[in-house]
């Protein structure tokens, strides 16, 4: 809620990600289309598209029309829309209270959302950006050497080519178990201004390395 996802439905959306990944016809992630130009990054940096969504998607979400993803079972389509609604609910409440003068709910929650979308766009974008689509998980997402900072913030998802094959309810063991994974042919690796390539026993390599993907 927090950061203007929906729990419920994002359950079945990520479980259908880590099923199909990288997949044209089946991942989720893939429904919309990827950016191909610079501008088109640019674009979907500043958060425009994730708003956008959120502004057709939601509301709709809330009414139950959940019925067109393929990853929503017709069991599910009561709980995301109770769960959408009273998410509404709570954004509509937040609203209110800064028409009514009160600047807390504006500055400590939608504004830093906002600002830090360009960051949290970025981390998105390198995850499986130009990696195989197949169903290697190590050539098919791409780890991200970043600082301590933001994989304490994200819960060591920087390191996401090891977070589905290695993680089972839990993210804690994904850190230790990245030099593991880097020894495997072929895994992803990127780095972004902060990381700590130095301390890292392994080289930064793209996507295709050793694989003969794209």
């Amino acid at each position: 809620m927090l950061s203007f996802y929906n729990s419920t439905f994002y359950r079945h959306f990520h479980a259908w990600h880590h099923r199909y990944t990288q997949d044209p016809a089946r991942d989720p992630e893939l429904m919309n289309p990827k950016a191909g130009s610079r501008w088109q990054y640019c674009r979907e940096m500043t958060g425009i598209n994730f708003w956008g969504r959120c502004a057709i998607d939601y509301p709709s979400l809330a009414l139950g029309r959940a019925r067109g993803p393929p990853f929503v079972p017709d069991s599910a389509r009561r709980s995301i829309a109770l769960s959408m609604s009273m998410q509404l609910l709570v954004y509509a409440a937040g609203w209110a209270s800064i028409a009514l003068g009160s600047g807390a709910v504006l500055y400590y929650w939608f504004m830093p959302v906002v600002l830090a979308q360009p960051f949290l766009r970025a981390l998105l974008i390198v995850e499986h950006t130009g990696c195989s689509q197949n169903r290697n998980g190590l050539t098919n997402t791409r780890t991200t050497l970043t600082g301590f900072p933001i994989r304490f913030l994200m819960w060591n998802m920087p390191y996401h080519a090891e977070h589905p094959p290695l993680s089972r309810g839990s993210v804690s063991p994904i850190a230790r178990a990245a030099p593991v994974a880097s020894g495997e042919a072929g895994a992803c690796r990127a780095k972004l201004p902060g990381g700590e390539p130095g301390r890292h026993p392994f080289s930064v390599m793209p996507c295709n390395a050793g694989t003969g993907h794209g």
